[in-house]
């Protein structure tokens, strides 16, 4: 089960006063269905860049739905297990909980290199906030540890958790150009 993640949201009154909008656990989340504990939680969403800051309006509010709109922006709690959780399935069970496909489009994965080798049109940041993740590229691979941050391009990528807790990161999603 994905761990609840609070999320404050601040806007204006009908006064015009700063206040906080909503304080809570964050509803909209995604976890996989082959592998209990990795998922993500959708904090915040811009169809567009600048985003409109006017209205009280949960952005996230509604079903999951990951990489977003064209010209827009998310932001995300990635929650990710240790690999050796997947020693007890099945293969073709883990062979799903490794691969990214539903949320990127197929024509953007390599599953021979890695089963969840993938690429997205989009400028991502990412921190890790606890754990550690190793990032697998197409020519080396990178291990990160808290505090450690990740600009990621578009270009093909994995994770593996090798390490013995979940790993926490946070990301911003922000549409770019494909690649050529």
């Amino acid at each position: 089960m994905l761990s609840p993640v609070r999320r404050v949201v601040t806007g204006r009154n009908p006064a015009g006063q700063s206040v906080v909008l909503h304080d809570g656990a964050a509803a909209t989340q995604g976890e996989s269905p082959d592998w209990p504990g990795m998922g993500v939680t959708l904090l915040w969403k811009s169809g567009a860049l600048p985003a409109d800051n006017s209205g009280t309006a949960d952005t996230a509010a509604g079903p999951m739905q990951l990489m977003n709109s064209p010209g827009g922006a998310e932001f995300l709690i990635w929650q990710c297990p240790p690999l050796a959780e997947l020693d007890a399935m099945p293969p073709e069970q883990r062979a799903r909980a490794l691969s990214p496909t539903g949320m990127i489009d197929p024509a953007q994965t390599d599953a021979a290199r890695h089963p969840g080798m993938h690429a997205t049109n989009t400028l991502d940041f990412l921190v890790v906030l606890s754990g550690e993740l190793t990032l697998i590229l197409e020519a080396g691979e990178c291990t990160l540890r808290a505090g450690d941050t990740l600009v990621d391009r578009g270009v093909a990528h994995a994770w593996e958790n090798r390490g013995a807790a979940p790993a926490i990161c946070a990301i911003v999603n922000l549409d770019a150009k494909p690649l050529t």
